[in-house]
């Protein structure tokens, strides 16, 4: 019950004061302000898991404190202090930037213009999990839920080993869906069918992982059953692969080319190319369980073994690949057809 009440009582609460062993050990007074705010960025508090919604839901209104040896302090005052030193003091900006990037994690959980609006969007959730932790896997799903505004029950009512399944299901069939982003995020995935996509954990994502930046339409999938076929239905621009016979003399791995490519000594990138003679770079990203990349006749196999293959990366069927530009992308396999129009890559 009481965990069910956590969002409730985190929100509406008249005041959240940190008790935390490093902050009360303190000396605020003896010490610069910034000093202080070093240490709440650097505390233990900040990288557990439990104590994100502990600093989000009253941080969205001004009601988090940090206690040290004498004295407590409102967040508040801590940010304001922050930003008057870097406008005066170039010595301190480096330091006052990370330090602000890390109390963001929690503070701009919530979108602070709709202020009465409940529950986080899980992409500002993902940013809020970096650098923290929890001892036990299945906690994971429930703060996301709690921080989310989603039906703890649900989860709760299921096997922990089941949580994370439940998660992905709730957020994947809400009314806003789940940002089609999530098909490129590198963790393992659940092994369950029409979840594939979903990854286990959400904790230790890559900090460079490529959400919408402010400003950028978001492209929302949904999970959605369609005769015997489950799983994430999404819009992804793509272009197919066509295999094409060698040139003589040339290995499998060059089919396509008529020569040698001139400046093509990278052993990691597969060079392609389209009807109208733009060229492309197709690389392999590392997996979980090696730091080694996959070399140009493990990445050829790798296409070769598709049917009918094609390479999805984020945006609509209408949108080409910019020039000069880098995007993760999708290696799959179109079962038809009739889902093989558009542009392909050579």
């Amino acid at each position: 019950m009481a965990l069910m009440q956590m969002y409730r009582t985190y929100e509406r609460a008249s005041v959240v004061l940190v008790l935390d062993r490093g902050l009360i050990s303190h000396r605020e007074g003896r010490v610069s302000v910034i000093q202080a705010c070093l240490r709440v960025a650097t505390s233990r508090w900040m990288t557990r898991l439990w104590t994100l919604q502990e600093g989000a839901l009253p941080a969205k209104k001004n009601k988090l404190w940090f206690q040290f040896t004498k004295t407590a302090l409102p967040l508040w005052s801590l940010y304001n202090h922050l930003f008057e030193v870097s406008a005066t003091d170039i010595q301190w900006r480096g330091i006052i930037d990370s330090i602000i990037a890390r109390l963001n994690t929690f503070t701009h959980l919530f979108d602070i213009a709709s202020i009465e609006s409940q529950g986080a969007q899980l992409k500002d959730v993902l940013k809020g999990l970096l650098y923290r932790s929890v001892t036990v896997p299945s906690d994971e799903p429930l703060i996301i839920a709690t921080l989310m505004a989603l039906d703890l029950s649900r989860i709760l009512a299921c096997k922990p080993r089941k949580r994370m399944i439940v998660l992905w299901r709730m957020i994947a069939t809400s009314p806003s869906g789940v940002d089609e982003n999530i098909l490129f995020h590198t963790a393992p995935k659940l092994n369950r069918r029409g979840l594939r996509w979903a990854p286990r954990s959400l904790l230790f994502t890559n900090i460079f992982f490529a959400w919408p930046v402010p400003g950028e339409p978001e492209n929302r999938a949904f999970l959605a059953k369609v005769g015997n076929t489950k799983g994430l239905v999404a819009e992804l621009a793509g272009i197919r692969i066509s295999m094409v016979k060698c040139a003589n003399g040339l290995p499998k791995i060059l089919a396509g080319f008529d020569s040698l490519p001139k400046y093509n000594n990278d052993r990691y990138r597969l060079l392609l190319k389209d009807r109208q003679g733009s060229w492309y770079q197709l690389s392999h990203g590392r997996d979980n369980t090696s730091d080694l990349l996959p070399d140009l006749e493990e990445l050829y196999a790798s296409i070769s073994k598709l049917e009918n293959p094609w390479v999805l990366y984020r945006g609509t069927s209408s949108n080409t690949p910019a020039r000069g530009k880098a995007y993760d992308a999708l290696l799959t396999e179109a079962k038809s057809e009739q889902q093989s129009q558009p542009d392909e890559l050579l």
